[in-house]
């Protein structure tokens, strides 16, 4: 596979478009919604809890001459620029959007919100992935819910999960129970380390004719979530699973089935059966007032990990890693950059052992290709991101980003040399609970990649689901 030497020129291009692309709902235009952190860690159907974490400062007066100069110098292309994206989004331009979203609540959400169902569609680069249905019940302290998807007999999956939130110590707490079902086909790995085809812990044939093997996997996993949110801005977490893992070739034959790519025999995780419980302790910090609506502030989430194997898997990984994102206002508080950087890590136990290839660190932030590709793989993983959000309506949102993927075996040694990377823009629409859509357009190393997700989502990045 050839790769494109990464450049500057990714960050540059969104730094340049900042500006033009700014056909913007005012902040007092944007409606407050419940705080989505609490969605995110403490789901549930008891909204009373939630506030807004903060006051809409009054507006500064000075220099409003020049910002009307700059304003009508670029009324033109920011004009343009409303018409094509407000169109594309639902229409939004012809018909008032918030009574779209209205729409879609009093058809998947009854019985005042307290039972809802909602299709599932998922579209990688024009291919259906799955198509299924989601049901869930609230009540004031407890949550129930169900989710299926299905493909064809490679690809399924169900999902189960129970909620309870309750108050202890003036502290809210959530106690999460989740179960899951899953097969799943056409996973891609390009081997190991920052340049895998010449990398000799890959293991590649000599005659191999691919620069990546395909295989199938399935897993099943129960797992335990403990929540706490002592204030506005800071929650903790302990998770616990059990977790079953089968790796094979895919059922239909294939000239990229991993045999066929790799010295499976050498090739650690290729064709095995593992069975790990896995425990995890973290934290989120995120001080932004308001998670509903675009706005400044900090987020960092950090965690550390321990899993053992049993029966035939003798691995003991410890896992670590951070994710840490700045929002910081352009001439308006509710169209923000956002530096963003993502560190995972994995390290084995026992000395002198090499891992799984399953088990390294998955770059589920990036976004140039889709969580089935293992486009690299390693130890230490850093993935850095430049992105750039607006309000185009009231529930519905645009970025564009920018995404760098990089890997080593040592902590120091992460290099830009043939480093992956991907530009795109994407929008996102919500309702007042949740996110009802994300469409996400990018190219890079790997050439145009196109996600479309449709379906209930809380927005809550289960990193501790090591896929």
């Amino acid at each position: 596979m050839s790769y494109r030497k990464p450049s500057l020129l990714p960050f540059a291009c969104i730094l340049l478009f900042v500006i033009l692309a700014g056909p913007s709902r005012p902040a007092a235009a944007q409606e407050m919604m419940p705080d989505s952190t609490a969605a995110d860690s403490l789901a549930a159907g008891d909204y009373s809890y939630r506030s807004i974490r903060g006051f809409e400062r009054n507006e500064h007066k000075t220099g409003r001459a020049f910002l009307k100069t700059v304003n009508a110098l670029l009324w033109p292309p920011r004009a343009l620029i409303d018409l094509t994206l407000t169109s594309a989004g639902f229409s939004a331009v012809l018909i008032d959007e918030k009574k779209i979203i209205k729409k879609f609540e009093d058809i998947f959400y009854l019985y005042d919100h307290k039972f809802g169902w909602f299709p599932v569609l998922n579209i990688v680069t024009g291919n259906p992935r799955g198509v299924g249905l989601s049901f869930f019940y609230r009540e004031k302290y407890f949550g129930a819910g169900i989710k299926g998807a299905y493909n064809n007999t490679d690809i399924w999956g169900i999902k189960g999960e129970l909620s309870h939130v309750f108050f202890r110590n003036r502290y809210f707490w959530n106690l999460e129970l989740i179960g899951r079902l899953q097969n799943d086909d056409n996973f891609r790995f390009y081997g190991i380390g920052a340049d895998p085809q010449n990398d000799p812990r890959s293991h590649f044939r000599p005659e191999s004719s691919s620069d990546y093997g395909i295989y199938s996997q399935r897993r099943a996993l129960i797992n335990l979530n403990l929540g706490v949110r002592p204030s506005g801005n800071w929650e903790f977490f302990f998770s616990s699973f059990y977790q079953k893992r089968t790796v094979r070739n895919p059922s239909a034959a294939h000239a990229a089935n991993i045999d066929n790519i790799f010295l499976s025999d050498s090739l650690p995780g290729a064709q095995i059966k593992s069975k790990k419980f896995y425990n995890e302790l973290s934290f989120r910090f995120d001080n932004r007032p308001n998670l509903s609506i675009i706005s400044p502030g900090t987020r960092f989430e950090a965690y550390l990990g321990y899993s053992v194997g049993f029966k035939n898997d003798n691995e003991q990984l410890l896992r670590s890693g951070f994710d840490f994102s700045t929002y910081i206002p352009v001439l308006r508080r509710n169209r923000v950059i956002i530096p963003r950087i993502v560190f995972d890590m994995v390290e084995d136990l026992r000395e002198g052992e090499q891992i799984a290839f399953v088990e390294y660190p998955r770059h589920i932030s990036f976004r140039g290709v889709n969580d089935k590709t293992l486009l690299r793989s390693d130890n230490y993983m850093l993935v850095p991101s430049l992105e750039y959000q607006w309000p185009l309506t009231y529930h519905i949102s645009a970025h564009l980003f920018a995404d760098y993927l990089m890997v080593s075996d040592t902590p120091l040694g992460f290099e830009t040399t043939n480093a992956p990377w991907a530009v795109g823009f994407g929008m996102a629409a919500h309702t007042r609970f949740s996110e009802l859509m994300r469409m996400n357009i990018a190219y890079g190393s790997e050439g145009i990649f196109l996600k479309f997700s449709f379906g209930l989502s809380f927005l809550y990045k289960d990193r501790s689901d090591w896929k």
